[in-house]
């Protein structure tokens, strides 16, 4: 019987391939060419004639799951059908990542479906923001039920009702679509059930809570805090901010811009950078700098020298609720007090719109084409200003004036 630490010290011959049987005589195989490389292969016999078929490198698929691809294929034998019907790019399920299916799926199957680049757009933001950055590294073959729906659980434990009642569809479409193409087992998302519509939240930290907020954030380590501090002072998605990568800032002009991969409406979204914005940045890269971590692609990195998950910081919140000080607050809420904020300096509602996002109705949508760059900024630095004044305690004086970029 082989073993991992066998088939690792297997060696190559010189000047030919050489091919090995498993001794359990159960099919399972070995190519090594003369240069190292080895890979998994299944030899048997049908109609007298003996064939092989590759399932996968040796690098890339544990022995174990090399015996279950075989298993497969023994069964199909059994049943009087040639292994050789499953291709070498359907076997390679047992090695296929969600996140490189969910790519194939959106390329080959909703790009031929939806005409407008709209729609496309909707089905790649919903499944690379919601989805992707949280089960993509898993195995294709390894996702089960339950871990779906715990993904739609903590959607909706994060204030994101109306996304996880769009991902649930989508999420059918595509494993109904990889069962057929990858021929798995089972669609696990089949009896996945779309989450029933709640009332909507209006929760916003008051004055006081702000204060509150502010005064624990200096207590809490700050690979919590910086991510939490810019969430409330830049008012954007929690996604969009956690995995800010290196490559969307712009710092000679002071911008963020958020590709459009990562937005929810599937548009580019540049957010002016405010001075503390970018020193909290900067706070940020130290601290991976002073972890000996060099040339890092994202701004905020978990505590495991790893980009900041979404759950990471959900459990952080959820486990130091008393140490905030704050009642039934979600990390969404800060989004929102963001918003109540601006408002509350004069902002008028349709500059806040484009500082949230938020995509424009009717024929705004398509005849007005403005950047709306400088209303942005004059709102993000009056909402600094408010968090300043709220952070010190004390009560706003005078008229609130725009500022001008110089």
């Amino acid at each position: 019987m082989w073993t991992a630490k066998f088939v690792e010290n297997v060696k190559p011959e010189a000047g030919k391939r050489r091919r090995i049987s498993c001794p359990s005589k159960s099919g399972l195989g070995m190519i090594i060419s003369p240069l190292g490389k080895k890979t998994y292969i299944f030899r048997y016999s049908f109609n007298r004639i003996q064939k092989e078929i590759k399932i996968g490198d040796v690098n890339r698929l544990k022995l174990a799951d090399a015996r279950k691809a075989i298993i497969d294929l023994q069964e199909m034998l059994d049943g009087g059908k040639d292994p050789a019907y499953k291709t070498e790019k359907q076997i390679a399920a047992v090695d296929e990542t969600i996140e490189g299916a969910v790519g194939r799926w959106l390329e080959s199957e909703i790009r031929k479906r939806v005409k407008r680049e709209h729609t496309y757009s909707s089905y790649r933001s919903l499944m690379n923001v919601h989805f992707v950055p949280f089960l993509g590294n898993r195995r294709l073959m390894e996702v089960s039920a339950a871990d779906l729906e715990m993904r739609i659980s903590d959607m909706l434990a994060a204030d994101n009702d109306i996304n996880s009642v769009k991902l649930v569809p989508r999420l059918k479409d595509f494993f109904k679509w990889a069962k057929k193409k990858y021929h798995l087992k089972s669609n696990p998302a089949i009896e996945l059930e779309t989450p029933a519509k709640r009332t909507k939240r209006d929760r916003n930290l008051s004055a006081s809570e702000v204060l509150t907020f502010w005064k624990a954030l200096k207590g809490a380590p700050k690979v919590y805090a910086l991510p939490l501090e810019f969430l409330i002072r830049s008012a954007q998605r929690k996604s969009e901010v956690i995995y800010m990568p290196l490559s969307e800032l712009r710092r000679d002009e002071q911008l963020w811009v958020i590709n459009s991969d990562r937005t929810k409406n599937g548009r580019e979204h540049a957010v002016p950078l405010t001075d503390r914005m970018l020193e909290i940045i900067d706070e940020s890269l130290a601290l991976t700098a002073a972890r000996g971590i060099e040339n890092p692609e994202y701004v905020f990195l978990g505590p495991n020298d790893k980009p900041m998950a979404s759950y990471t910081l959900n459990y952080f919140v959820k486990e130091t609720s008393e140490y905030f000080g704050l009642k039934e607050w979600w990390i969404h809420d800060l989004r929102r007090t963001a918003n109540t904020q601006m408002a509350a300096s004069g902002v008028v509602y349709e500059h806040r719109e484009r500082v949230l996002n938020h995509s424009p109705g009717g024929l705004d949508a398509v005849y007005n084409l403005h950047d709306y760059l400088q209303e942005k900024y004059d709102a993000l630095h009056l909402l600094d200003r408010r968090m300043n004044l709220l952070f010190s305690g004390k009560k706003e004086a005078g008229n609130v004036v725009a500022f001008k970029k110089a």
